[in-house]
C-alpha cells in the first residue's frame, strides 16, 4: 500500500486520504464545550475491505467509544474467542484490557466517537465497569435516543451535519446527568494520563483518599483500575514513539516511559498487540492506530 497523504482542511478537521479515495480517514474535534469529554471523532469509509484488509487485531486505547455503523455489518470477537459476534448499528464500546478482532466486510462506512476515559458514567449515568470488555447495543441503554440518533445520522448530507446532530445529543444526555460528573475522577485521570512514567504518583493527593478508594472509584467511572489504566497509556504512548521515531531505539523508549527494562516494554507490546514492535511494524495494522486512537 501506498503511503497516504495527509490533508489539513481547517482547525478543526484533520484528513488522511488513500489513493484514488478507495481508504478514507477523517479526524474531527469536537466543539469546546464537548472537548473535556469527547476526545474525537473518526468516519471511516472503505469502498472495498479486500484491497486493504478485512480481519483486524485492535489493541487497548484507555478510551471507550460510541460507534456507528452504515455500511456493511462487522464483526468483533477476543483474540482467544473462535466465533466472531455480530455487532449492532449502534453500540458502546467499553474500555477493553486485551486486543480485539475486527472481522470486515466488503465496506465500511462508521463513524466512531472517542471519548475520555470517565465520561461513560458522565454520559449514562451508569458505572463504567458494566461495559468493560462488552460491546453494549445503544437501544439496550437509551432506545429512543439510538433510534433518532441513527435516522438522524443515516440522512444526513455530509460529515459536518454528521458531527452536529452527535454533538446536540451529546450535550443533552450531559445536562441530563450531570450530577453524576465527578471533577476530582476526571481530574486523576488526567493527571495519570500526563504522568504515564510516574506511576500513580500524585493520585492520593488529588483525590485525598486512601488508594483503595482511588481503585474502587476509578473502577466505577472508569471501567479500569489506574494500574491496567497506566499499562495501557504507557503502550500507547511507546507505539506512538517507536512509529513516529525510527531514530530512538527501544532501549531509550523504555527507559523513558519507566518499563523495568527492554524485555518489560517488548512483552508488554505483544500482550497488546500480538507482536514484538520490531515484527509489528513491519507490517502495520493498518486499522489499529485509527480504532485503537493512537496518533
Amino acid at each position: 500500500m501506498e503511503k497516504p497523504v495527509e490533508i489539513y482542511s481547517g482547525i478543526n478537521e484533520k484528513e488522511t486520504l488513500y489513493p484514488a479515495d478507495d481508504f478514507s480517514i477523517r479526524c474531527f474535534y469536537p466543539a469546546e464545550d464537548l472537548c473535556f469529554f469527547i476526545k474525537n471523532y473518526w468516519i471511516v469509509q472503505v469502498k472495498d475491505t479486500k484491497k486493504f484488509k478485512t480481519l483486524s487485531q485492535i489493541s487497548p486505547s484507555g478510551y471507550p467509544e460510541l460507534i456507528y455503523h452504515f455500511g456493511d455489518s462487522v464483526s468483533v470477537c477476543s483474540s482467544d474467542e473462535r466465533s466472531p459476534k455480530v455487532s449492532y448499528d449502534s453500540f458502546i464500546g467499553g474500555q477493553i484490557t486485551q486486543s480485539i478482532l475486527l472481522h470486515f466486510n466488503n465496506h465500511i462506512n462508521s463513524l466512531c466517537v472517542k471519548l475520555q476515559p470517565y465520561s461513560l458514567k458522565a454520559l449514562f449515568k451508569i458505572k463504567s465497569s458494566e461495559f468493560t470488555n462488552r460491546a453494549t447495543s445503544l437501544n439496550d441503554i437509551i432506545p429512543k435516543m439510538q433510534k433518532d440518533i441513527y435516522d438522524q445520522l443515516s440522512e444526513a448530507n455530509n460529515d459536518n451535519m454528521r458531527i452536529g446532530i452527535i454533538e446536540n445529543h451529546l450535550r443533552m444526555l450531559l445536562k441530563k446527568n450531570s450530577d453524576s460528573i465527578n471533577s476530582v475522577i476526571c481530574a486523576a485521570i488526567n493527571h495519570l494520563k500526563d504522568n504515564i512514567n510516574r506511576n500513580t504518583e500524585g493520585l492520593e493527593q488529588i483525590m485525598d483518599k486512601s488508594s483503595r478508594t482511588i481503585q474502587r472509584r476509578i473502577m466505577e467511572d472508569v471501567g479500569i483500575s489506574p494500574k491496567i489504566m497506566e499499562r495501557i497509556f504507557r503502550f500507547n504512548k511507546a507505539y506512538h514513539l517507536i512509529k513516529h521515531n525510527r531514530n530512538l531505539n527501544l532501549q531509550d523508549i523504555s527507559f523513558y516511559l519507566g518499563y523495568y527494562d527492554l524485555s518489560h516494554l517488548i512483552n508488554e507490546f505483544k500482550e497488546f498487540t500480538g507482536r514484538s514492535p520490531v515484527n509489528y511494524f513491519k507490517k502495520e495494522d493498518i486499522y489499529n492506530s485509527l480504532f485503537a486512537g493512537i496518533l
